[in-house]
């Protein structure tokens, strides 16, 4: 069912090392439950950062290899430092998707451009390019609410 508003969720860490450095913060992110489908047609949800930083989105070799790709290029991902043992090689590809809630509502199933990463030891990043810049994205953490909202023009009609 295609809902008006997409929950999301937060998630609170600690991190002992800063821990002894700036005191007892908790540190949060934002995260989405992402539907993918495999090529054989079986649906499956995995949680995912929400990174409105993030140009593009990024998934993990392990993820990837199970759904339908189309590949687009070659590509190497840098993050906070540009030093080249720091690169991760990744393909440019688009691939199918939706975000979706607890609740069962979602997204429309929407066709974004992806970094494809050769490697599994990255989290499944959420990204603005196709995603999150068709959709509003609200959260406010004190007061616990984070949702993903599906402009009028974005949903699909029920038959």
């Amino acid at each position: 069912m295609v809902g008006n508003k997409i929950k999301l969720y937060f998630e609170t860490f600690e991190n002992k090392d800063l821990l002894l450095i700036i005191g007892t913060h908790k540190f949060v992110r934002l995260k989405a439950y992402i539907e993918f489908v495999r090529a054989d047609g079986t649906p499956f949800v995995l949680d995912a950062i929400v990174d409105t930083g993030a140009y593009m989105s990024a998934i993990p070799f392990h993820i990837w290899k199970e759904i339908p790709v189309e590949r687009q290029g070659r590509y190497e991902i840098f993050g906070l430092s540009p030093k080249p043992e720091c690169k991760i090689h990744a393909l440019v590809g688009k691939v199918m998707c939706k975000i979706c809630d607890e609740k069962g509502s979602t997204t429309p199933i929407i066709k974004i451009h992806t970094y494809l990463a050769l490697v599994d030891d990255i989290p499944l990043i959420i990204g603005f390019k196709d995603l999150l810049s068709k959709f509003n994205v609200c959260f406010n953490y004190e007061k616990g609410e984070a949702y993903v909202e599906v402009p009028e023009k974005n949903k699909t009609k029920k038959r």
